[in-house]
């Protein structure tokens, strides 16, 4: 904006003698004279005795310095300081104000009226700064701004020490008791900073005001106090907003004996501006500090000298954390972003971009102290908290080379900024603290609530463990430091943990009979309509045959009632669309008062809302959620009453999750029956809770689940209604049927059964008839149903295999899954002696307890010979030449994505070869897939013969092996090698 030159209409309330309208120029002078002849000292001393001159002021010999840069730094410095100055205009030196911005200069010496600085202040021109929600200058500053620049803006830069400005503008009034920060030393004595002071204090009499035993003078704000992992060492970071930040480390062990002024021990004036954060190497005497100024920075503190800087982030750094072996450093910031470093090169090994507010705290997890199960072979794990109101914990799959970091856990913690988080020395542990005062506990292992605590009415500054893990300790503004004792919380909480089921857990595995006679058959009871105050009482297992007649309408459906020991499981069904009925069942469980019975409650841990698009009731693919980074496989989601879980990521920006089974139509769980969804709908991540289990107070809701149901979860009954009863006490029970339309006849007929679970499975083979060719193999699928909550692996074997035939042993389906895809071939020099065509017989099996389940069905599968070549494929390592012999194994940990390459000889084809889509790692472990694939899936482009291939890990895949392979959608289908997939 160009300078104006015309005189400038000053303000009414702007302080210029020069200003002051001739009109009142008489009155005030007439004021004057009677003020001066009503004066004391003038009665006192008439004009033959003149009163004695006073002393002249002496000149401030630097008022830029003394006067001016203060009130910037107060006011202005925040926005136009070195890092990326609003407009150009920095007001951090009397030259850069010459020089000015984009509008020009900021200020003419000797010319007021045509400075851009003081025309902004005045609201002269637009626009206003600083802005109108900002603090404003007092009347009496600005009018030092205006007498300065109208005395011709003398002065020069202040001293770089930070000692020497602070001298000049150090506050003359005595600082309150407020605490900012504060770490415990032992177990009586703290190091507390206050404002412009550290002290140590002794805190035997908590929670009253601790008692001081040194103080030493500080620069400043304190913002953070860190000790070294030995607490042989404390890092004490603050400094003065806008003009400088400083870090002092302490040797504690040599602390009576320091000095009672700021240059006892090691300080380093650090950075332009405040610091908000420092810590210590733990092997090197390193600190690393970061604050307002946006930059890392890395000292040794025993020479001061800079180390390395650390850029990249576009916000204020509010915490950092060295890795236990220090080659890592993690920093938060205003940015909503948590950086991985390099320590030794300042590489950024990755951004963890999940935040969605600032990010204020960040810690490492110790693997060597951990007995954290998600944490396998002493991979690294990274927390965080912030303004978003969560906790997330990462796994860092390298140390030295930048890599994407799987997120492990996101959990709704508070309903306020998080903005202390604090580890117990074990590790296994941790603390954190909301703006709303509210302090929990939490069992890092998979971030169960161990305690809340009352909320506090004081706004807490510090949080921390004692060394023995067995309390907490905290400041607060009015200066107290409090305790609580966490041990008897934590040994209760590993005590329900060894006992805790959840509600819905299965029956044991020794009351499961490997063979169920057939119940008994009964009529419905011709006594008349069965309604609350008369169900038909039977006695379990029995099978009821009925109808829905329009008078049971009166009465809300058909009431039957039954007696039940707790811990009793019964299988509840309806059989009436399998019969050809016209009835849409719907069943419920209710006490004798038509209560409906609790099965279970869950908690939300995170929240979400459906996007781009609603979800019918059948469909298993593209759950677009937002905010679906936070949410792991295998995770409940809960929406209008229905859950679900998930299966597989998003493949992409174009994609949404897949739900389970991962094909046909979408299973649900807890009894829930499957709705229809639309676009923006809410939906949450929940978890489960036991029966004594009290609910984490995160602001998110708990949602009760009763046992009732309308379409069986598991979708193999169509309409039909089912329900698994886990008794909850003994006692009687009632069991409502109505049609969920409301509708009724003699044609509504139905079969209630109530019969103890029979878990079993069906066996079937997808792949009818495959072909054999030369040099390469051929797939096949299979699969199974599971009744009555039979989960457990299924192992599947081999029958009449003729010899020269390899069939990739072992396959089995997968806990909890439901398909797997073998491969078979020929051995190279047996094709030829094999019959053109034959069969094999398939069969499957499972332990289930000390019982062992042998599937009814043993299919076979048909096998023709095809002499006529077709085009070949293999897995070598991603380095390897093309003509390398094909890779036999290839590992990986959850959460890390490994690589090989894909080499084929085209043979006669000379287009575009497809491999498939989010299905090409056939036979991949349950959350391993093909990654990195695009809206075409794998493919090798026409006039090319090779393919990087990634392999990622979800964070929820066990260790195991597996055999998988790639298949070609090309003529005969020819699949790769067998490769066995390695999960340590």
């Amino acid at each position: 904006m160009p300078t104006r030159t015309t005189p400038i209409n000053w303000p009414t309330n702007a302080l210029n003698p020069t200003r002051i309208p001739q009109a009142i120029s008489l009155g005030l002078l007439l004021a004057f004279l009677a003020l001066l002849l009503s004066d004391e000292s003038y009665a006192q001393n008439p004009p033959g005795n003149p009163v004695p001159p006073k002393a002249l002021p002496t000149p401030d010999p630097n008022p830029y310095a003394d006067r001016i840069q203060p009130i910037l730094a107060k006011y202005c410095v925040a926005c136009h300081s070195h890092d990326a100055p609003e407009s150009n205009l920095k007001l951090l030196s009397l030259a850069s104000m010459i020089t000015g911005g984009d509008s020009g200069p900021a200020l003419i010496p000797g010319k007021p009226s045509e400075s851009l600085i003081l025309r902004r202040i005045l609201g002269l021109d637009e626009p206003k700064m600083p802005p109108e929600d900002s603090a404003q200058p007092t009347p009496e500053e600005i009018e030092t701004i205006e007498r300065w620049i109208e005395q011709g803006a003398q002065g020069s830069d202040p001293a770089n020490s930070l000692a020497d400005r602070w001298k000049r503008i150090a506050p003359k009034s005595k600082p309150n008791s407020a605490i900012t920060a504060a770490a415990p030393l032992n177990p009586t004595q703290s190091l507390v900073g206050k404002f412009a002071q550290i002290e140590l204090v002794e805190r035997s009499d908590i929670p009253t005001n601790p008692t001081r035993i040194l103080s030493i003078t500080f620069l400043g704000k304190i913002s953070q106090i860190r000790l070294d992992r030995d607490a042989k060492r404390a890092a004490i970071a603050g400094g003065i907003p806008g003009l400088g930040g400083i870090v002092h480390v302490l040797e504690l062990d040599q602390i009576a004996n320091l000095n009672k002024d700021h240059s006892s021990g090691k300080r380093i004036e650090a950075h332009s501006d405040v610091l908000y954060c420092a810590t210590l190497h733990p092997k090197q005497p390193w600190v690393a500090t970061a604050g307002y100024d946006r930059t890392i920075r890395l000292w040794d503190y025993n020479s001061g000298k800079l180390l390395r800087s650390f850029e990249g982030h576009n916000g204020a750094v509010y915490d950092l954390d060295f890795d236990p072996s220090g080659d890592v450093l993690a920093s938060a910031s205003a940015d909503e972003t948590i950086k991985v470093w390099r320590t030794d090169s300042g590489l950024r090994l990755d951004t963890l971009g999940q935040g969605e507010a600032e990010q204020l705290r960040v810690r490492f997890l110790d693997p060597t102290t951990t007995n954290n199960p998600t944490e396998i072979n002493h991979s690294v794990c990274l927390i965080a908290t912030g303004a978003d109101r969560r906790i997330r914990q990462w796994r860092l799959p390298s140390l030295d080379q930048p890599s994407v970091s799987p997120m492990l856990h996101s959990v709704f913690a508070h309903e306020a900024t998080i903005h202390q988080l604090a580890l117990s020395q074990n590790h296994l542990y941790a603390c954190t603290a909301a703006h709303d005062g509210t302090i929990k506990v939490w069992n890092t292992q998979d971030w169960q609530l161990i305690e809340d605590l009352p909320p506090l009415k004081e706004l807490l500054t510090s949080l921390a463990w004692t060394h023995d893990s067995t309390a907490i300790e905290w400041t607060t503004l009015e200066g107290s430091i409090q305790q609580h004792s966490i041990a008897d919380a934590i040994r209760s909480f590993q005590e329900k943990n060894r006992s805790m089921a959840p509600a819905t857990s299965a029956p044991p595995q020794s009351t499961l009979s490997p063979i169920q006679p057939d119940p008994p058959s009964i009529q419905e009871s011709d006594a008349g309509p069965r309604s609350v105050q008369n169900p038909q009482l039977v006695v379990p297992p029995v099978r009821v045959q009925a109808t829905l007649e329009p008078q049971d309408l009166a009465h809300g459906g058909d009431w039957y009632a039954f007696d039940s020991k707790k811990g009793q499981v019964w299988s509840i069904g309806i059989f009436a669309a399998q019969d050809k009925s016209p009835l849409d069942s719907y069943l419920e469980i209710t006490d004798l008062q038509a209560i409906p019975i609790l099965r279970t409650r869950l908690q939300a841990v995170r929240e979400s809302y459906y996007t781009f698009r609603g979800k019918d009731s059948l469909s298993i693919d593209d759950f677009r959620l937002h905010r679906w980074e936070d949410m792991q496989l295998n995770e409940w989601l809960y929406s209008g009453g229905e859950v679900v879980r998930l299966w597989l990521y998003p493949r992409g920006p174009d994609s949404g999750f897949k739900v389970y089974p991962g094909f046909g139509n979408r299973f649900t769980y807890f009894g829930t029956s499957p709705i229809a969804h639309a676009l923006n709908e809410p939906a949450w991540i929940v978890r489960e809770l036991a029966p004594d289990q009290p609910p984490v107070s995160n602001g998110l809701p708990v949602f009760p689940i009763f046992y009732s149901n309308d379409d069986d979860p598991m979708r193999k009954s169509g309409k039909d209604s089912s329900i698994e009863f886990l008794t909850p006490y003994d006692g009687r029970f009632l069991i409502r049927l109505r049609d969920t339309r409301g509708q009724s006849g003699p044609e509504y007929r139905y079969r209630l059964s109530i019969v103890p679970p029979n878990p079993r499975f069906d066996f079937k083979l997808e792949t009818n008839e495959l072909t054999l060719r030369p040099d390469v193999g051929s797939e096949f699928i299979v699969s199974i149903d599971r009744f009555d909550g039979l989960d457990e692996d299924v192992q599947i074997e081999f029958e009449d295999l003729p010899e020269g035939i390899r069939v990739i042993q072992p396959l089995k389906i997968e806990k909890g899954q439901l398909k797997a895809i073998g491969q078979i071939r020929a051995l190279s020099n047996k094709l030829s002696e094999l019959p053109k065509e034959f069969e094999i017989t398939l069969k499957a099996k499972c332990q289930l307890g000390i019982h062992e389940r042998i599937a009814e069905q043993k299919p076979k599968l048909k096998i023709k010979v095809n002499p006529k070549p077709t085009m070949t494929l293999k897995i070598v390592g991603k380095d390897d030449p093309d003509d390398a012999p094909p890779i036999e194994k290839l590992l990986i940990r959850p959460g890390q994505t490994v690589s090989a390459k894909l080499v084929i000889q085209r043979g006669e084809l000379a287009g575009d070869i497809a491999f498939g889509g989010d299905d090409s790692g056939r036979n991949l472990p349950h959350g391993c897939f093909v990654d990195n694939i695009g809206l075409n899936g794998l493919l090798i482009p026409a006039g090319e013969s090779t393919r990087e291939v990634f392999i990622t890990a979800a964070p929820i895949v066990e260790p195991q092996r597996r055999v998988f392979h790639l298949r070609g959608n090309v003529d005969g289908n020819p699949t790769s090698l067998p490769v066995e997939l390695i999960v340590e």
